[in-house]
């Protein structure tokens, strides 16, 4: 995982997702995620995706530039959701590995317990921004 590398969108991402939000409150990122799973996707398996979620689009707003995007796809035992954001993402190649150092209660801890909590956690720049892929298997 290196936020400064070219992000590079897997194949489902070029096919019509089923969740596209755009500026969605963590609150509202996590309704929807938990929606696109509930018919599609082993809920178990996903509850770790939604928390995933909801910290990396509480990061986009705290670190990157609106618009966020939530876009979100479910098939063959997988769930992919990408949020994007206009910033440039972490600047610490290592972002996510371990948890921050901060003073208690600061935070810092949000994409390394995403990095726990999904599958797979991707991060990348490209032209329109930044992207963080998170994927969970059933």
């Amino acid at each position: 995982m290196t936020p400064r590398r070219a992000y590079r969108p897997s194949a489902i991402e070029s096919t019509p997702p089923l969740v596209d939000l755009t500026d969605p409150e963590p609150v509202a990122a996590r309704l929807a995620t938990r929606r696109m799973l509930a018919d599609n996707f082993d809920q178990a398996a996903g509850e770790g995706l939604v928390g995933g979620v909801s910290e990396v689009v509480t990061n986009a707003y705290r670190h990157g530039h609106p618009p966020v995007r939530l876009r979100g796809w479910v098939s063959s035992g997988e769930a992919t959701v990408t949020v994007t954001d206009l910033g440039e993402g972490p600047t610490d190649s290592e972002a996510g590995l371990s948890p921050a150092t901060r003073d208690y209660g600061a935070g810092g801890f949000g994409l390394w317990l995403t990095c726990q909590l999904c599958s797979e956690v991707m991060m990348g720049r490209h032209p329109d921004g930044f992207t963080v892929r998170l994927v969970a298997r059933s």
